[in-house]
């Protein structure tokens, strides 16, 4: 299983390198994303292997500081391969319409990257856009990689983060990612961890290593969807957990009780409760397997936890606060 997961990697790898070469960008396989220089503007491409589509990310702004993206607008609706484009605080991203995997496949689709970025990028100097700083606007920028954070900065700029960086990191800010799909792509993953904790305790194994399943499924689930960890969605995701693993494990105890007393899991499953004090279920072992159960669960999760709350892993922004 190693072995498959290893060599698929690599093949993505070798992948996203061809087309780092097509377009005369870096491909960096450790951070995973692209980046490069074309026509005097700093360029990435971020996650490019990510579930959701990837975007090209710019720095730009205007010579006279007016900017008005009409023309942009008016460029980006004749590209079929641009999703739509958005400017904030001199950060333009333009979102594809296809995932690069898929572009990598089609020679032609490729050389229409190629060829958008080229005359995209023209285009920006012809109406007098210039690359800038995203951070403070000021030109000679560089792109930048801080504490896994994706940049294109000045030297002064990236000189101040990485004062700020060492002092506990504080000129970083973690976003929640896509919260809303990461939760339905939550929802999706403890329902699969939910089957396998039916089928562990019916089929007659150990319930509690199907939390690891459980944790590992939802997790999973929430990040690739998401595309970052945050503490809201693994807060959510823990408690998703613990009540979709509660009502889970008290169906699999009903499916077995309503068996053996010959009567339906829904009646059972409803008056669990007033059944387990009037005898019909042994309350200490009852609890005992739902208690391992729960911390199996939060023996899954604890790699997660410790990168969300400890090691400051997820996406970042910049931000400098000026006096």
């Amino acid at each position: 299983m190693n072995d498959q997961l290893r060599n698929s990697f690599t093949f993505k790898a070798r992948k996203l390198e061809k087309l780092a070469n097509a377009l005369n960008l870096f491909y960096d396989n450790e951070f995973n994303f692209l980046c490069g220089f074309r026509n005097d503007f700093n360029l990435y491409i971020d996650n490019p292997t990510g579930l959701l589509k990837p975007a090209i990310i710019m720095s730009i702004k205007k010579n006279d500081n007016t900017i008005n993206l009409d023309d942009i607008n008016d460029f980006i609706k004749k590209e079929r391969l641009i999703k739509k484009c958005i400017y904030k605080n001199h950060s333009l991203r333009l979102i594809l319409n296809k995932r690069l995997m898929c572009i990598i496949t089609m020679d032609k689709t490729l050389k229409q990257l190629d060829h958008f970025l080229n005359n995209f990028t023209i285009l920006l100097q012809e109406n007098g856009y210039q690359d800038c700083c995203q951070n403070c606007g000021a030109e000679k920028t560089s792109f930048r990689l801080i504490n896994e954070g994706k940049f294109i900065l000045c030297d002064n700029c990236y000189d101040v983060a990485g004062l700020l960086v060492d002092n506990n990191g504080i000129s970083f800010d973690k976003k929640d990612g896509n919260f809303n799909l990461g939760i339905i792509g939550a929802i999706c993953g403890a329902a699969v961890g939910s089957f396998f904790i039916i089928i562990f305790d019916q089929g007659g194994f150990m319930m509690s290593f199907a939390g690891l399943l459980m944790s590992f499924c939802t997790l999973k689930s929430y990040k690739l969807l998401a595309t970052y960890n945050s503490k809201k969605g693994l807060i959510t995701c823990l408690i998703l957990m613990v009540l979709v693993s509660y009502h889970i494990h008290r169906l699999s105890w009903s499916i077995t009780l309503a068996d053996y007393y010959s009567t339906t899991a829904f009646i059972f499953f409803v008056n669990f409760i007033r059944l387990m004090f009037e005898g019909y279920v042994n309350i200490a072992y009852y609890l005992l397997e739902l208690a391992t159960l729960l911390i199996f669960i939060f023996i899954g999760s604890s790699p997660t936890i410790r990168d969300v709350f400890y090691n400051n892993s997820g996406r970042y922004t910049f931000n400098i606060k000026k006096e």
